[in-house]
């Protein structure tokens, strides 16, 4: 014991006291920096010149969290607490309001209504039904939107009668960075109204708990899309199927306009659906969780450097274990040692996906992959900045 703790002493003393030992012992440090130095400069070169914009975009939007769902898609859930009703079919304010009396006589537990109902129309019976609507049944969450018009002022769009009727509402607009992009997050709750307001999704979810569990404060969720089948029922099916209606949250909305159409991990989305998976997420407890930015940078060098450790321990074992010429050659080439680097990559993503699936936590190791892929260069920038520095006696 003794003996290896005077080794340790020496080799601490070696590395950390003189320049050589600096470099040489710690090997696998620079080859890990020399590896992130390279994947930094292949972002910024794709992120800063515009005939790379594709790749730039690709790089921005891609998560390991994509892989989980797509995985997980073979074995979808059922909700049995959701159930979304698609009004695409309907064009006046008098079939929609007709819609909702008839899910309303099967007494589901709340019903959201992702439609703004902006003005009085000239449908003046579909008006009047809206406000009798929204006068008999305090189960109703209603929606309505903020819009940023110029120079960051924001203006509101609210359903006719909000003002003179007290109604449940919650606004449905993402977050202002993710329009156009892959939709990820939905807000708990926002400023609306000079003061900070419930969201659709947190405003459905209230209702459902009879109580105010989502806190008033301004932050967004990282929606869960584990893969999910809603019911969906058309409109002119409701009477078919009160067993989807009673006691559950319903949605109703447009499930097949393409103007409301979203990027989301599992394709292309219906705002209404996406709204029931950000429904689910709250009511399951199960928001995607992340590692903060440090943690994961720490994280991601170590494992870089644990597989530098790793390329350069099986070189070595195999230069003392096979002495066979064309073996040693075979065992330690750039393709099988690629090889074995991919296997290990495949046990990491393997890891992160089963911590993904127990604890809803995303360990994103895009960093660190793209690392490990560079090892080899960046092995060959340390070999070559080692023998600049300090060049080996020629034999005699």
């Amino acid at each position: 014991m003794e003996m290896k703790i005077r080794h340790i002493l020496i080799f601490l003393r070696q590395t950390f006291t003189t320049r050589k030992g600096l470099i040489v012992n710690l090997c696998p440090v620079w080859v890990s920096l020399f590896a992130f130095c390279l994947v930094g400069i292949y972002a910024f070169i794709a992120l800063n010149f515009s005939f790379l914009n594709p790749i730039a975009h690709a790089v921005k939007e891609f998560s390991l969290t994509d892989i989980y769902y797509q995985v997980l898609s073979e074995y979808p859930d059922t909700s049995r607490a959701i159930t979304v009703v698609d009004m695409s079919k309907l064009y006046t304010r008098s079939e929609v309001a007709s819609l909702l009396y008839d899910i309303e006589t099967h007494h589901p537990k709340v019903l959201g209504v992702d439609i703004t109902f902006q003005d009085k129309r000239t449908d003046l019976l579909g008006n009047d039904m809206l406000v009798d609507l929204a006068k008999t049944y305090p189960n109703i969450v209603f929606a309505y939107y903020r819009q940023n018009v110029r120079n960051n002022e924001e203006t509101e769009v609210h359903s006719f009668f909000t003002d003179s009727i007290p109604v449940t509402e919650g606004f449905t607009d993402m977050p202002r960075g993710l329009y156009g992009v892959m939709k990820r997050k939905v807000p708990l709750a926002g400023q609306s109204r000079d003061s900070i307001c419930h969201s659709f999704s947190s405003a459905v979810v209230n209702k459902y708990a009879e109580k105010d569990i989502i806190p008033l404060s301004e932050r967004d969720l990282n929606i869960n899309f584990e893969p999910t089948i809603f019911s969906i029922l058309p409109c002119d099916s409701v009477f078919l199927h009160p067993e989807l209606l009673e006691g559950r949250i319903v949605l109703v909305g447009g499930v097949n306009r393409l103007e409301d159409m979203h990027d989301t991990p599992l394709g292309k989305m219906a705002g209404t659906v996406l709204l029931a998976y950000s429904v689910q997420t709250i009511l399951n407890d199960k928001e995607v969780k992340t590692i903060p930015h440090v943690g994961l940078a720490i994280l991601s060098f170590l494992i870089v450097m644990l597989t530098c450790v790793g390329q350069r321990q099986y070189s070595l074992l195999v230069k003392h274990t096979v002495h066979n010429l064309m073996g040693k050659s075979i065992l330690d080439s750039a393709y099988i040692r690629g090889l074995l680097t991919s296997l290990w990559t495949a046990f990491l993503l393997g890891v992160t996906f089963l911590v993904f699936c127990k604890f809803s936590t995303n360990i994103n190791l895009g960093w660190a992959f793209a690392a490990i892929s560079t090892l080899m260069s960046s092995t060959s920038l340390y070999n070559a900045v080692r023998e600049t520095m300090f060049p080996r006696n020629p034999k005699k």
